[in-house]
């Protein structure tokens, strides 16, 4: 577009000068010579008008170009945080509640109820820790929510795949009371468990695991309808 509004240029003045001092320009050496430099002049400006068009040209392709690339590279980027992704839900471990003993109605004896957690995922489990707590409530109490943290001096385990640790949520806690077991046995006494288990995956991804479960005799344990949950 510059390249064309140079040559209108020096055709809407220089041609009417050229036919106008035509004789002039052919007997009279300086005016010939003025003749060359308004040609090589004309010349000149309609290279440097072609040369802006080229640079503006090559501008544009360039910020093109960067564009392109930066949504090559936030696109590669996401692609690899999702491959990532997928890579650890494939491959992590999956820990979880196997197997509840029933409450033994033993008076005068710690409740002896051995809970079963398993890697169910098909990778190891590492730097497992875990909360269980067990207790025997009135029917008009309210079993407590798990455990918010896992205390530091917690056993740490690790578990591949398929494989088990048991815990005894009601270790430490007080004889089984004759009011207690006839209270179970007549269901106006509760069983319950809560629990909270963390651990990592081999990449270091960390998971949990909460429960809280309540124990109806004879029937044994049911998860309540909050507290269970496996991230």
């Amino acid at each position: 577009m510059g390249f064309l509004v140079a040559v209108a240029a020096w055709a809407l003045f220089g041609l009417p000068f050229i036919y106008l001092n035509w004789q002039w320009l052919m007997h009279d050496a300086a005016g010939f010579f003025t003749f060359l430099l308004v040609i090589v002049g004309g010349l000149q400006l309609g290279l440097f008008a072609w040369q802006l068009t080229l640079i503006r040209k090559s501008v544009t392709d360039a910020e093109i170009a960067a564009r392109a690339s930066q949504e090559a590279a936030t696109t590669a980027k996401q692609q690899a945080e999702t491959a990532e992704k997928s890579f650890i839900s494939s491959q992590r471990p999956w820990v979880g509640i196997d197997h509840i003993s029933d409450l033994p109605l033993n008076v005068g004896h710690e409740p002896s109820v051995v809970l079963s957690m398993k890697n169910t995922g098909p990778g190891a489990a590492v730097h497992v820790r875990a909360k269980t707590v067990g207790g025997v409530r009135s029917i008009e109490e309210i079993t407590p929510d798990p455990p918010t943290e896992v205390p530091e001096e917690a056993g740490v385990v690790m578990l591949m795949p398929n494989t088990f640790y048991r815990y005894r949520p009601f270790k430490g806690h007080a004889p089984l009371t004759d009011a207690q077991a006839a209270g179970l046995s007549a269901k106006t006494y509760v069983g319950w468990i809560v629990g909270r288990v963390e651990y990592e995956g081999g990449l270091g991804d960390r998971h949990e695991t909460t429960f809280r479960l309540e124990y109806f005799h004879p029937h044994g344990w049911e998860a309540t309808e909050r507290g269970n949950k496996a991230t």
